[in-house]
């Protein structure tokens, strides 16, 4: 019994070790500052405008963006690719199906299968069709918000590394 025991308390230690790595001060203090700019300048342009530039998943891809710029799923092509396509999946889902539990995770589920399938996997893109079934957006919501807005993160992503010349938050 107790050999069991001695297992499960070095699992459970193994699970909440942290394997992060650490970051520096200044790339802490820069990735948020330039977070809470972008995320502060689509909204500022949303009041601008007059229409919704601003969408939950643009703050999760600003972690990668600005904390893991070398990450695969922080690549332009993955922003821009992952939110419209789990855009076009949402949208078609809810303009095919009742809007429900079962319809929302096909549209979700669909979504990250092209993703994976056409290798532009960007995981804050995989919550986009919720919120497009959950407030039943139409297909005006893949051009506003969905491509300006995920365009917009990747110019400043790519600002940001320019900026950096060399990115130090490696991952």
């Amino acid at each position: 019994m107790i050999p069991a025991l001695r297992s499960v308390g070095r699992a459970l230690r193994r699970s909440f070790t942290r394997t992060q790595p650490r970051f520096s001060i200044p790339a802490i203090l820069l990735s948020g500052f330039a977070s809470m700019v972008v995320i502060a300048l689509l909204g500022f342009f949303s009041d601008v405008v007059g229409h919704p530039l601003l969408m939950a998943s643009f703050g999760a891809s600003c972690v990668l963006e600005f904390v893991l710029p070398k990450a695969p799923v922080s690549q332009p092509i993955n922003v821009i690719g992952g939110h419209m396509i789990s855009a076009v999946a949402g949208l078609t889902v809810v303009t095919t199906m009742p809007t429900q539990w079962w319809s929302m995770s096909l549209a979700t589920g669909v979504a990250i299968m092209v993703m994976v399938f056409l290798r532009v996997l960007h995981p804050p893109a995989a919550g986009i069709p919720l919120i497009i079934m959950l407030d039943g957006e139409t297909w005006s919501y893949l051009l506003t918000p969905v491509v300006i807005g995920a365009i917009f993160v990747t110019m400043c992503g790519a600002l940001y590394r320019w900026g950096m010349k060399k990115a130090r938050m490696v991952r």
